[in-house]
C-alpha cells in the first residue's frame, strides 16, 4: 500500500511518522502489562512458588491462591486477598517458606549482659528439647544476633514438628 502510493507520487513521510509515533505510544502504554506477562511467563517455566505454598514477596507475606499470566494473588493469615503484579514478584527476592516441607521459627530473646551466655544457651536448648513439637533433626540453634546498649539478642531457630499445610 505505501509503496503504490510512493509510486503514485504521493508524500507518505507525514503518514509514516505518525504510525511510527503511534506505535511508540502504544509500546510505552503496554510496558507495564507485558513486563507483567514475560514475568508470568518466567513463574511459570520456573516454579519458584506454586499454589497453597507460603511465600513473601517485597514485605508481603500469605498462602498462594491463583498463579495468573499477568499476577500472583495470595491470601494473608487475617484473609486479606493480595494481587502481587508478576513484574513486582520477578524483580524482588520471593521467600518461599513451604518449599523445604518445614518452616523454622525465629524468636529474638534480649538478654542482660550480666548472664552466661554458655549457660543460657544450655537451659534454652534443654527446654525446647523437651517440647514435643520440636524437631530434633535439623536441631534448633540457639546463638548471639546482635548486641545493644543493655543487652545482647539471641535468635532461637527451631523447626515445629509436622508438614506445612493449608490455610
Amino acid at each position: 500500500m505505501f509503496t503504490v502510493a510512493a509510486v503514485a507520487g504521493v508524500d507518505i513521510t507525514a503518514f509514516v511518522a505518525v504510525l511510527a509515533a503511534a506505535g511508540f505510544a502504544i509500546g510505552l502504554a503496554l510496558q507495564g502489562s507485558l513486563s507483567n506477562f514475560a514475568a508470568g511467563i518466567i513463574i511459570v517455566l520456573f516454579r519458584p512458588y506454586k499454589v497453597g505454598d507460603w511465600i513473601e514477596v517485597d514485605g508481603k507475606f500469605g498462602q498462594v491462591e491463583e498463579v495468573e499470566i499477568f499476577n500472583t494473588v495470595i491470601v494473608t493469615p487475617g484473609n486479606k486477598t493480595l494481587v502481587i503484579p508478576n513484574g513486582k514478584v520477578v524483580e524482588n527476592v520471593v521467600t518461599n517458606y513451604s518449599k523445604k516441607g518445614h518452616i523454622r521459627l525465629e524468636l529474638t530473646i534480649a538478654i542482660p549482659y550480666s548472664e552466661s551466655f554458655p549457660k543460657l544457651r544450655q537451659i534454652i536448648l534443654q527446654e525446647l528439647f523437651q517440647i514435643e513439637a520440636i524437631l530434633k533433626d535439623p536441631e534448633p540453634e540457639v546463638g548471639i544476633e546482635s548486641f545493644d546498649s543493655h543487652s545482647s539478642n539471641w535468635p532461637s531457630a527451631l523447626h515445629p514438628a509436622g508438614k506445612i499445610t493449608g490455610r
